[in-house]
């Protein structure tokens, strides 16, 4: 039986398990797969771990593509993810049909909740640049709540309007 060492992304798992067992059972190889944010394994990368297979972000691939670490051309996209807001089932639907009206909407929020950017998980990453570049960071931060680590991928608010 091969052992394969794969590295890969949180955003993935709940997804990637199954197909992982099905590849063991069909391939007759062992996956040691080690799960992490993709900052987290480019950083062990970085470091001068290795492994056979790794699922990251397209940021985490071209980073180590860029660095030598992994050979140019030998990456696929596997699949895309984006981000979602949600507000409570009674809750009245909140205008952020522009820019201006998402900060307006996100200024008006009771509370608001992603996931923690310095966890490195995307989507929190993204939310919090994005509050940056609406100039409503240091605002939101009274209102901001971090869920517990892993499986969190939703942006939400607690919006009154």
């Amino acid at each position: 039986m091969t052992d394969l060492s794969v590295y890969s992304s949180i955003g993935v798992r709940s997804a990637a398990e199954e197909l992982f067992r099905e590849f063991e059972k069909q391939n007759g190889s062992r996956l040691a797969v080690t799960w992490g944010t993709a900052p987290m394994l480019v950083a062990r990368i970085e470091a001068g771990e290795r492994a056979d297979v790794l699922i990251l972000s397209r940021a985490g691939i071209d980073t180590l593509r860029k660095q030598g670490k992994i050979l140019s051309g030998t990456d696929v996209t596997l699949a895309g993810s984006g981000v979602a807001i949600a507000v409570k089932a009674d809750a009245p639907k909140p205008d952020i049909s522009t820019p201006a009206a998402l900060k307006q909407t996100l200024l008006k929020a009771k509370s608001i909740a992603y996931s923690e950017p310095s966890a490195g998980g995307a989507s929190g990453v993204y939310f919090a640049k994005l509050l940056e570049r609406l100039g409503v960071a240091g605002q939101m931060k009274p209102k901001t709540k971090y869920p517990p680590a892993g499986g969190f991928r939703r942006i939400a608010f607690d919006w009154r309007g």
